[in-house]
């Protein structure tokens, strides 16, 4: 085959050439872009390895050898851990004996809220101490429901007291319209009771 005739480059201005020479020397001195190392950053699971350590040995191995930290929040934290089951175990039986059917009815929480009650006065929590830790309770909601109720209860004591204010005003003033007033009896009644009796 032959090479076309007749084809030419065309002209480059020298500025373009000399700004594309630039270019590719600034290229040339930039740092290669490092490579990521992806490893880095992950921290290291100590829980899988402790499960990788823990199929090599027995329950009463691993607790033996667990027993050994003197670190005080690995034991903090692993009391929370029981704490926590502790309650959810209990609350889980006072289930069981207070949800009949499906979901929860009004009985059935209060009933649980009075086991609980119960359970922490028989281990020393005395009633005063519930009553003020109870207005620790943050969820405006659970108030809410509250004030409505005591709002109602104060209007009606505030009636009642109203009503026997006015049943005691209304029976003063029935004493005094009927209360006898001295009858004066003419002197010839006078003289016949007197000698009749």
């Amino acid at each position: 085959m032959s090479t076309p005739k007749g084809f030419e480059f065309p002209d480059v201005p020298p500025q373009a050439l000399e700004e594309a020479l630039n270019r590719l020397e600034q290229e040339q001195r930039e740092p290669e872009t490092p490579k990521l190392n992806y490893f880095t950053h992950l921290e290291t699971d100590h829980k899988y390895i402790c499960e990788q350590a823990h199929r090599s040995l027995t329950l009463v191995q691993v607790d033996r050898v667990r027993s050994k930290i003197k670190d005080n929040k690995y034991h903090q934290i692993e009391l929370d851990f029981y704490r926590s089951e502790y309650a959810e175990t209990i609350h889980n039986k006072l289930l069981q004996r207070h949800r009949i059917q499906g979901e929860l009815t009004l009985e059935d929480l209060q009933g649980m809220k009075q086991s609980y009650r119960r359970m922490l006065v028989a281990n020393g929590v005395d009633s005063d101490t519930l009553r003020r830790k109870r207005l620790a309770i943050k969820s405006q909601q659970y108030w809410k429901s509250e004030a409505g109720v005591l709002k109602q209860h104060s209007r009606l004591r505030e009636e009642k007291m109203l009503n026997a204010l006015r049943r005691q005003h209304t029976s003063r003033a029935r004493s005094r319209n009927t209360q006898r007033h001295p009858v004066r009896r003419s002197s010839r009644v006078a003289a016949r009771t007197s000698s009749t009796g």
